[in-house]
C-alpha cells in the first residue's frame, strides 16, 4: 500500500506548530523586557517554531527562552544576537536590546540599593564591575548623577570624555560600550557641544565600529571627529584625532598607502610631544614596514623612540600602543 504524502505533510506540520496548554499573556507596555518578551514570542510563532524548536537552534534552554518571552528572566547580548540570527529577525530583536539592559542595570542598582538601606552601608557606587554596567545609562549619569547631567559643564564633560577614552581603550567588549556611548552623545549634541568633547567621543565611536568590523560607520564617526577637532581650535587635540585615525586605519581601515598618508598629515599637524603625534609616528612606522620601505621604517621608529622618551610626564604612556609592535613589524 502507498504512503499518503498529503498525509505526511500534515503530520510535518502539525509537529511544528507549538503545543500544549494555550501560551500564557505577556503584556508588551509593561517594560522593556516584557516588549522583548513578546516580540521573540511573535515572531517565533509566526514561523510555527517550538520553544523546542528554536532552542536547539540557539543553544539556549527550552526553559529559558520560555521565561525570556515571560519577562521572567534576564537577556544577554549573546543571546539576543542568537535569537534575532535563527528567526531571521533583520535586526528587529537586537535593536530592542539596549533598553532591556538598561532596564536590568536600573533594577539590579534598585535592588542594591534597598539592600544597602536595609544594612546601613553607604551607597556610594564603589565596586568596579557595577560601575562598569551603569556604563551603559551613560559616564555622564555615572560620574555626575541623573540630576546633575543636565547642568554640565565643560570641565564635566572633559572628564566624562576622558573616562569614555579610557574605558574603550580596556574594554574586553567594545560593543557593550555602545548603548551609554550614544545615550551621552545625543546629551552633548542636546547641550551643543563642547566641541572637545564631542571629537574625543565621535573618535571613540569610530573605534567601537571598527572593533565591530563595520568600516563605513567607522568613517563617518572619524568625519564627525576631525570636524569637532577644528572646531575647537586646538591643535593638540587635531593631533589627537589624526593620530589616533592613521593608527586605527593602518591596522584595519586602510591600505598601508593610503594610512601613510593619513599619519604623514597627522604628524605635520604639531611637533610637540603629546598622544596625538605619538600615534601617528607610530602609524607611520607600521606602514612603511608593511611597504617594505625598511630603512625608511627604521628611522621612523627611530624618530618615535626619541619622541616617546620627550613625552610630558601627566601624558599616560599605556594609551599609547602600538609603537613596540611597529618596531617588531620590521626586526
Amino acid at each position: 500500500m502507498r504512503a499518503n504524502p498529503i498525509g505526511k505533510i500534515v503530520a510535518v506540520r502539525l509537529a511544528l506548530v507549538p503545543r500544549g496548554r494555550p501560551l500564557k499573556s505577556v503584556d508588551a507596555s509593561a517594560s522593556s523586557a516584557a516588549r522583548f518578551g513578546a516580540e521573540l514570542r511573535g515572531t517565533r510563532v509566526a514561523q510555527n517554531l517550538t520553544l523546542s524548536a528554536l532552542a536547539s537552534r540557539i543553544g539556549y534552554t527550552l526553559q529559558h527562552i520560555s521565561e525570556v518571552e515571560l519577562a521572567k528572566a534576564g537577556v544577554s547580548r549573546a543571546f539576543v544576537e542568537a535569537c534575532d540570527q535563527a528567526l531571521d529577525a533583520g535586526g528587529r530583536l537586537l535593536a530592542l536590546y539596549p533598553a532591556v539592559r538598561v532596564e536590568q542595570i536600573v533594577e539590579r542598582e534598585n535592588r542594591e540599593t534597598a539592600r544597602r538601606s536595609a544594612l546601613g552601608l553607604p551607597q556610594e557606587i564603589e565596586d568596579d564591575v557595577r560601575r562598569r554596567d551603569f556604563i551603559g545609562l551613560g559616564l555622564a549619569v555615572v560620574l555626575l548623577g541623573p540630576e546633575a547631567v543636565a547642568r554640565a559643564s565643560q570641565d564635566d564633560w572633559e572628564r566624562i570624555a576622558h573616562a569614555w577614552t579610557r574605558e574603550v581603550a580596556s574594554a574586553p567588549d567594545r560593543q557593550a560600550l555602545l548603548p551609554g556611548l550614544m545615550a551621552d552623545l545625543k546629551r552633548l549634541a542636546e547641550a551643543g557641544g563642547p566641541q572637545r568633547a564631542i571629537a574625543q567621543l565621535s573618535v571613540c565611536s569610530a573605534m567601537i565600529a571598527l572593533s565591530g568590523g563595520d568600516a563605513a560607520t567607522a568613517r563617518r564617526w572619524w568625519s564627525r571627529a576631525h570636524v569637532a577637532a577644528r572646531a575647537e581650535g586646538d591643535r593638540e587635540l587635531t593631533a589627537y584625532v589624526a593620530g589616533q585615525h592613521a593608527y586605527d586605519g593602518v591596522y584595519a581601515l586602510y591600505k598601508p598607502s593610503q594610512a601613510l598618508t593619513l599619519a604623514n598629515r597627522a604628524v605635520a599637524v604639531t611637533s610637540a610631544p603629546c598622544a596625538g603625534r605619538m600615534h601617528a609616528l607610530s602609524a607611520r612606522a607600521r606602514a612603511l614596514a608593511l611597504l617594505n620601505r625598511r630603512r625608511e621604517a627604521r628611522a621612523a621608529m627611530n624618530d618615535l623612540e626619541r619622541s616617546y622618551e620627550q613625552l610630558p610626564h601627566d601624558v599616560a604612556r599605556r594609551t599609547i600602543g602600538g609603537w613596540s609592535e611597529a618596531s617588531a613589524a620590521f626586526r
